[in-house]
This record gives C-alpha cells, sequence and structure tokens, in this order.
C-alpha cells in the first residue's frame, strides 16, 4: 500500500492520521476541518466520506466520527477518508443550511470556486485536494433543524455508463429502503462524475436531532459500501430489497404566501391529489393559503418550522409516487 498526501498531511502505508486540513484563510486565521486518513495494510480503492455540509445533520457527522474512532489500518485494503464537519463555521455556529460567515450553502457551490466566497474557496479546496483523489464518494446527509424525512438513499444518472452503473450499485447495498435517482443531478455529482468517481448521498435523521437508529443507518450504510468494494471482510447486510424510485416521480409542494405554516399530514403518510394537507396563516389564526396534494404519493420530506417565506427558496413538502 502506498502512500497519500493530502494538503501538508501524508499517510504512511498501515498508517492512520487524525488530523486538521485547511481550507481557507481569514484576516487573522485559517478555516481548518476535521480529516481522518486511514491507510490500510493491503491495496484497494479510495473512499470518500463527507458529512457535515449542513451543519446540524448531526447523524451523519456521528456516524463519520465513529467510523474514525472503530476502523483501523488493518482492518482495511484502500483508503478511507473521513472528513464529519465540512462546514465547520456552521457546526460551530449551529446555522442551518449556510456557512454563517458567507450565507453560502456549500452544497449549492461546488466544486468551488479558488476566488470566490469562503464558501467557495473550501468546496474548491475539499473539493481538488481531496475528494479528487478518491474512487467513490458518499455525502451523508439528513433533516435539518426544520426538517423531517423518510430515510433513502439518492444516486444521479450522469450519462456516464460505468459511473451511473456503479452510483446504482453503491445506493443498492447501502440499505435503505428507498433508493432515489436524484433529478436533476447535484452540482458534486456532475463534478466528481467528470472525474470517474461515483457518488451517492444517503439521507438519515430529523430536526436537528442525534439519534441512535439514524446514525446506526449511515454507520452501517457505510460499510456495506466497503465490503461490497472489498476493502473490509464480509458481506453487506440488507433486510429486503430496495424500492427504486424515479425522481421524476417526486413533487415539492411550496406556497407563494408569506405567513405561519400548519401541516394536516405527517412523514410517512399517503396522500392523494387534491387532499388538503397543510395551511397558510396570518398572525389572526385566519387561513390564507391551503396546500393542496398535487398528485397521489407518500410524504417523503416535511417542513417543520412554524414561519414560512417562500422568498428563501425553500419547500414544504416532497411528494413521492411509489405506486403505493
Amino acid at each position: 500500500m502506498r502512500s497519500l498526501k493530502i494538503g501538508n498531511i501524508e499517510v504512511s502505508a498501515e498508517e492512520k492520521v487524525v488530523s486538521t486540513l485547511k481550507v481557507a484563510e481569514r484576516s487573522i486565521s485559517p478555516i481548518e476541518i476535521p480529516i481522518t486518513i486511514i491507510n490500510g495494510s493491503k491495496d484497494g480503492p479510495v473512499l470518500c466520506v463527507i458529512a457535515g455540509e449542513h451543519a446540524n445533520e448531526y447523524a451523519g457527522i456521528e456516524a463519520c466520527i465513529r467510523l474514525s474512532r472503530d476502523l483501523t489500518p488493518q482492518d482495511l485494503a484502500g483508503t478511507l477518508i473521513l472528513m464529519p464537519r465540512v462546514n465547520v463555521p456552521g457546526f460551530q455556529e449551529r446555522s442551518p443550511y449556510v456557512n454563517p460567515i458567507d450565507k453560502v450553502n456549500i452544497s449549492d457551490v461546488w466544486p468551488g470556486k479558488p476566488d470566490g466566497t469562503i464558501t467557495e474557496i473550501m468546496a474548491y479546496n475539499i473539493f481538488h485536494n481531496v475528494i479528487a483523489k478518491s474512487n467513490y464518494l458518499i455525502r451523508l446527509h439528513g433533516g435539518d433543524i426544520c426538517e423531517s424525512m423518510i430515510p433513502c438513499v439518492y444516486y444521479s444518472v450522469l450519462k456516464k455508463d460505468n459511473v451511473d452503473k456503479v452510483a446504482k450499485e453503491l445506493a443498492m447495498i447501502f440499505g435503505m429502503n428507498y433508493v432515489i435517482e436524484y433529478s436533476p443531478p447535484p452540482k458534486l455529482h456532475v463534478a466528481a462524475g467528470e472525474l470517474g468517481i461515483p457518488t451517492i448521498l444517503p439521507e438519515a435523521g430529523h430536526e436537528g436531532k442525534l439519534e441512535e437508529e439514524d446514525v446506526n443507518r449511515l454507520y452501517k450504510g457505510v460499510l456495506n459500501v466497503m465490503k461490497y468494494n472489498g476493502m473490509i471482510q464480509g458481506k453487506p447486510q440488507i433486510k429486503a430489497k430496495p424500492k427504486i424510485i424515479d425522481g421524476n416521480r417526486m413533487v415539492y409542494v411550496r406556497s407563494k404566501t408569506c405567513g405561519l405554516f400548519y401541516s394536516h399530514v405527517e412523514v410517512g403518510d399517503i396522500v392523494h391529489k387534491g387532499d388538503i394537507i397543510g395551511e397558510i396563516r396570518n398572525i389572526k389564526g385566519e387561513c390564507l393559503d391551503k396546500i393542496i396534494a398535487p398528485i397521489n404519493g407518500k410524504i417523503f420530506f416535511r417542513y417543520n418550522s412554524l414561519p414560512w417565506d417562500p422568498t428563501l427558496g425553500w419547500f414544504l413538502f416532497q411528494i413521492v409516487d411509489i405506486g403505493e
């Protein structure tokens, strides 16, 4: 197994290094993010796992921390790179979605810019110095402070046969009940795909909570991918074959009206076209807008915050036609 250098961190064969990586500069101090690099005792692929793009999605962050703690070079064929808190400024401030320094969502700016905002510079350095050196990429996500969702895993079709094939395989063996084809593909999936790196995005967790069940889903899912790729011993543990969902059968429901949001349904509920699934009220409690289900389907995502402002570009529900 050969050595690997990332930034100023050099990891020899059969070595594990837990350190920090400088990804941007501020006026009097650098911005550094935690990174663990485990270089195995045998040759194999390089898997990069990132979490904390959205700083309050704690299940993925904790899963990454536990993988860093538990795995050793002796366990491993190949190299595992773990970055549990990509958005460190957001993590420190408990800032949902964005980096509080420039109010930019790192998920929206991959692969970044060397001369952009702080978040764009961070994305650029992480992508080119770390992700670009991997063979596979897993992005651990979940429900932020005002979100509830059904656990699932996304992959993208990029019209790159080998990349698409492998990404789907990794999504299928991760261990979630639902596998969704992301449409249109996120910027990071496109950028990684250009380098031949298949990418998947598992989601588990809700409302910024740290729940053991969600951490275990993501932890075991990463181990499943590693087993599938021959990086660690064993076979992937999958309880049931996942249901594949076409991303084009996923509808985002919004309201154009500012006000207070009240939901009439729970995540996981089956709804029918025309059902009233929520409403926007004013401070007097008067209904300003009824939220109507546009299709038959299952509620996969629900916005949980009381204030609603449509100018922020978010959505209230994600409904998926799963054929049930």
